[in-house]
Parts: structure tokens; sequence; C-alpha cells
């Protein structure tokens, strides 16, 4: 095994060997596309027997190395598609492939929704209902508050994510009010509207004037996606670099419709 030139033959054998194997990988190339027949980028395409993926590019092909079998299986994946699974063959090999992916029934109420979530109205408390309805934000009615017996302002959204508890001193004395991360800003509405203010450099405090138990519903909505198109300008002020998370007073005395 010391003979330099038995190690060079073994070297050689072993090569002329491999080389046969990696002459017998296959491209199998294709593309994906939606049940319109226009082409999805970033589709993830799995070769079921060996675990190798590659992403579908702009136009929606895919270029994926594929081992000498008679027959595997293609899975492929795309955020808001029903999941595909295909068989392919060596025909398949021998031609351009396209996979058919469909959206989830879904992604179609989503939009939907966000469309009727946008008609509601802004300054009444039918608006309220009308959200509510439309599925996206958080939202607690008379009764619901009502059973969480709240004393501080931020016990009304207790068990709600993102939130948190904020102690100050305000008009009224020791007051809990609710926040948000450090990192956040948070909007509050009250009727729809924003605060009104007793003078250019001091903001109204609805606590001067008001307690949790004037509070007959809120909204909550913690991105900036799922608020409301008639109050997306009062969730990113203009004097903020992002936007805020936002809720919603509804007050005894609102105007229903």
């Amino acid at each position: 095994m010391n003979n330099p030139i038995v190690g060079l033959l073994m070297l050689i054998g072993a090569a002329a060997i491999a080389l046969p194997a990696a002459a017998s990988a296959q491209q199998l190339r294709g593309a994906i596309r939606d049940s319109l027949a226009r082409p999805l980028a970033g589709a993830e395409v799995i070769l079921s027997s060996t675990g190798d993926r590659v992403r579908s590019d702009s136009l929606g092909r895919f270029v994926l190395a594929v081992p000498p079998r008679t027959v595997d299986t293609l899975r492929v994946r795309l955020v808001g598609y029903r999941p595909a699974e295909q068989r392919i063959s060596t025909a398949d090999v021998a031609s351009a492939l396209v996979v058919v992916l469909r959206r989830y029934p879904q992604m179609l109420d989503t939009l939907r929704a966000r469309t009727d979530q946008d008609r509601c109205i802004r300054d009444a408390l039918v608006g309220f209902e009308c959200r509510r309805a439309a599925g996206r934000g958080l939202f607690r009615d008379a009764g619901q508050l009502r059973a969480l017996r709240p004393q501080t302002w931020a016990d009304m959204f207790d068990g709600m994510p993102g939130l948190r508890r904020v102690p100050r001193y305000g008009p009224s004395g020791y007051e809990v009010r609710v926040g948000v991360a450090p990192s956040r800003c948070l909007v509050e509405l009250w009727n729809g509207q924003l605060p009104m203010t007793k003078s250019l450099d001091t903001p109204f405090a609805p606590d001067e004037a008001w307690s949790p138990n004037d509070v007959i519903a809120l909204e909550m909505y913690a991105e900036y996606r799922d608020v409301p198109g008639p109050y997306r300008g009062a969730a990113w002020p203009v004097d903020s670099s992002q936007p805020c998370a936002l809720v919603i007073y509804w007050l005894r005395g609102a105007a229903r419709r």
C-alpha cells in the first residue's frame, strides 16, 4: 500500500467509478403557476427521496437535480397556497413540468373582511359591531368588560397579548394605564376621535372626566396592517417614525349610528 504507483492506480479507479454516477444525475426543469397560469415566485420545490430543495425564480421556474429513479414524488409549497404533490418519472425529466398551486379559500375571505372593515362607520358605536363582525383586531363589549370588574384602565385589557400595565399619577391620583413595549407607541381614540386638548401644550387626560366604568366597548389593533382604513392616519402620527398600536374606547353616550 506504500507503493505510490499502486495508490495512484486506486485513485484513478475510484474516479472512474464515480464518473458514471455523477453523469447519471438528471436535471428536472419546470415551472410553478397559479390557477390562472400566472408564475409564482419563491415556491419551495422538494424532492421527497433526497430532501433536496430549490425555490422558483421570479418567472416561476426551477431546476432540480434528481437521481436516476423511474418514479419519485415532488412536493411544492408556498405561503397562502395549498401544498401540492406530484409524481414524477423519467418522462417528466425529459420535458418541462408545470405544477399548479391553488390559493387557500380563507385568503379571499381575509381580503373581503379588510374591505368590509374599512366601510364601517368611524365615529359611532354601530361601527364597533361592524368591525367586530369583520374579525380583525381584538374586541370587548359591555358584558365582557363588566365581567372583568375593572378598577383601572389597564384592567379592561387583561388577557390581551402584547400589552403591559403602566402605573402613573394623573389628575385623579394613582392610576394604571395600558401600554406597549418601550420600542413601540400606542395611540388612544375616544368614540373614534383623538383626545380633546385644553390648549396646544396640554393634552386632555381622559381620566379627568371618565372612569373605566364609563367604557361600554373597546377595540384594539396591535399591528398596523389590521388597523381599519378610517383610523390609519391616527395610528401613524406625523411625528412618529413608525406606526403605533391603536386602542379605541367607546363611552356611555357615544353616538349609536
